[in-house]
C-alpha cells in the first residue's frame, strides 16, 4: 500500500516536471511569435520612412529647391534683396444684436469668420 502510493506520487511528481519542462518553451515560442509579429511591423514602417526620406534626399539635390526651401524655411534673401513678413490676421469678433435671429447665427457667423 505505502509502496504504491509513492508509486503513484512519483509518476505524479514525474508528469508535473514534464509537463513544465514541456510547457515553458511553447511559453517562450509563443512570446517570440508575438516579438517577431511587432518586429515585423516596426520595419515595414521603418522601410517606408526611409523610402521617404530617400526621395526627399533626391529632391534636395536640386538647386531650385534647395533655394526654395532657404528662402521660405529660413528667410533667406540675395544680396540687396528686402524681407517682409507680414503678421496673421487676429481673430474676427462679431457684435450683432442680443435678438433673435442673430443669437442663432452668431455662431455659425463666428466660426467662418475665424476660418474654422
Amino acid at each position: 500500500m505505502l509502496k504504491s502510493r509513492l508509486l503513484r506520487l512519483g509518476l505524479v511528481l514525474v508528469a508535473v516536471v514534464l509537463l513544465g519542462v514541456l510547457a515553458m518553451p511553447g511559453r517562450l515560442w509563443m512570446g517570440q511569435r508575438v516579438d517577431i509579429a511587432e518586429a515585423q511591423e516596426q520595419l515595414v514602417e521603418v522601410k517606408a520612412e526611409n523610402r521617404r526620406l530617400k526621395e526627399r534626399v533626391a529632391m534636395l539635390s536640386s538647386d531650385s529647391l534647395i533655394e526654395r526651401e532657404a528662402r521660405e524655411r529660413f528667410d533667406r534673401v540675395y544680396p540687396g534683396d528686402e524681407s517682409y513678413t507680414v503678421p496673421a490676421a487676429g481673430p474676427i469678433e462679431l457684435h450683432l444684436p442680443e435678438v433673435w435671429p442673430f443669437t442663432a447665427v452668431e455662431p455659425s457667423l463666428q466660426d467662418v469668420a475665424n476660418g474654422r
